[in-house]
């Protein structure tokens, strides 16, 4: 055996964990305020029995039952079956009222100027181009609730050629950078999304193209040729880009123009620390790729045209105003817009137990039957003077969980964590909430077949995902690379 390969086999093959959701305590399986719930009723029914009688008493207890039930029963998402009755009133209150369907450019009910406008949560989302203190250009996306976002490609090398020790530093790398946006002032948020989609070839038909020699023999550009077409069938692009949200208001820079500025000054640090972190080379974007990138994500068959378009040197002129389907229809289990139709999932739990760093492998990897599939990781940075009473919080919480009456295994295991999290936490350690969108895009209009592995790719990788129902269109726009922040986006009155 070569050293290289001892020094392989004794490296430490490291594990990660410890992913929980902050729970209050109740009784027994019940959260703080289902208990308050309860408790409230039960007054109610004994109020009731002392002041009517027995049979409205027993009236109320019966309604209270049925509340009860409705809100404790769980499927193994957590969602209850008063949530899902509600998830489904407000999808069929949407429907009825045509905030389903989108129309825009001249065949739109009240035709404006302003063309073929992103709709949804991105209706009042803007760009602007700027120059970093180094002087790279960028585009910041301006978002509705007043957000910026900064968006990077990266070019990972991967892991297959890297040795466990050395993957297990970069594991470790990007993990400080994470925990570093915590401290950032003014960092709300962050993503990573990993896209897979067909590649055209013609990125390596202008490369052997740059590389021919003039003069070169006939038989040898024939086998050339032959070699890049055989090539381009069936092959994959993988993109890779990371995004940074930031909030003008929380870095103290809420007037015109400061805020870009600080973004600027900020980039260079934020873009070499990532680039450290084994990312590979990281592309700040500009105005027209992002454009180019979100034409594509609404309308997977304008690949085909920007490719063309490069393969002859030329650039397509698009602005953000343009960038918007033609038009789109949400259904409650997936989405249509102009030649694609996709289904998005969000991930309800994450991996369980112990996993080590290939665990997100299956669902970011290729699969011959999903044409287009993009995984977004959602990360919201919790600020480093909140974050000490959030962990003690936590821990009072899963103490007391603990020491009830009955106490399960799992309330012991959450326990640990908990205390484990605050013991990383005074170490120095970042707090993150974080959460996964997955979006299944195809162009043959049968959207169950190309979508059907993708749930048992998300459980190879141990994670627990559930169909975005009745809000497709903007869990479809949320994995998009532009910085939306879950739950802080407001859909403009007369907007779709």
């Amino acid at each position: 055996m070569s050293a290289a390969v001892e020094a392989q086999a004794t490296a430490e093959v490291r594990t990660y964990g410890g992913w929980r959701q902050p729970r209050s305590a109740g009784i027994g399986a019940l959260t703080m305020l289902q208990t308050v719930v309860a408790l409230g009723g039960l007054i109610v029914v004994i109020a009731t029995m002392m002041m009517a009688n027995v049979l409205w008493a027993g009236g109320v207890l019966v309604v209270e039952a049925g509340v009860l039930y409705a809100v404790t029963t769980k499927d193994r998402h957590g969602m209850s079956l008063l949530d899902k009755g509600a998830e489904r009133l407000r999808f069929r209150r949407a429907a009825r009222s045509g905030a389903t369907r989108y129309v825009s450019g001249p065949l739109a009910p009240r035709y404006t100027t302003g063309g073929f406008r992103l709709p949804g949560v991105l209706w009042r989302s803007t760009i602007s181009e700027h120059t970093d203190s180094v002087g790279r250009p960028f585009a910041l996306v301006h978002h509705g609730n007043k957000s910026l976002a900064v968006v990077m490609a990266l070019s990972p090398p991967g892991t297959g050629l890297v040795d466990l020790d050395q993957a297990n530093d970069l594991v470790a790398l990007f993990g400080h950078w994470l925990g570093n946006l915590s401290g950032e002032s003014g960092v709300v948020g962050a993503s990573v999304v990993v896209e897979t989609c067909p590649d055209s070839g013609e990125r390596l038909r202008r490369a052997m193209g740059r590389q021919s020699v003039p003069g070169a023999p006939a038989v040898a550009r024939q086998v050339i040729s032959e070699v890049v077409d055989s090539s381009a069938q069936g092959a994959v692009d993988i993109k890779v880009w990371a995004t940074v949200t930031f909030s003008p208001a929380a870095m103290g820079a809420g007037k015109q123009g400061l805020a870009e500025q600080e973004v600027a000054t900020r980039l260079p640090g934020l873009t070499q620390t990532l680039q450290h972190a084994g990312t590979g080379p990281v592309h700040l974007m500009t105005a027209g790729e992002l454009c180019q990138m979100v034409r594509v994500a609404y309308d997977p068959a304008s690949a085909a045209l920007f490719d063309t378009a490069a393969s002859r040197g030329e650039t397509v002129a698009l602005e953000w105003g343009q960038c918007g389907p033609a038009g789109h229809d949400a259904q409650s289990d997936h989405y249509e817009h102009d030649s694609g139709v996709s289904r998005v999932w969000t991930m309800s739990l994450p991996p369980q137990g112990l996993v080590q760093f290939r665990v997100l492998e299956p669902i970011l990897g290729l699969h011959p039957s999903v044409e287009r599939k993009r995984v977004t990781i959602l990360y919201r940075p919790i600020d480093a003077a909140r974050a000490p009473s959030i962990i003690d919080n936590d821990v009072n919480q899963a103490t007391a969980r603990l020491n009830s009456a009955n106490p399960k295994a799992r309330d012991v295991r959450a326990a640990a964590v908990a205390q484990q999290m605050a013991n990383e936490e005074a170490a120095g350690g970042g707090l993150l909430d974080f959460g996964a969108v997955v979006t299944c895009t195809t162009t043959s209009g049968d959207v169950t077949q190309a979508a059907a592995p993708v749930e048992s790719l998300a459980a190879s990788s141990r994670l627990l995902i559930r169909e975005a129902w009745g809000a497709q269109d903007s869990a479809f726009a949320l994995g998009l690379p532009l910085g939306l922040l879950p739950g802080d986006q407001a859909i403009k009155k007369g907007a779709r």
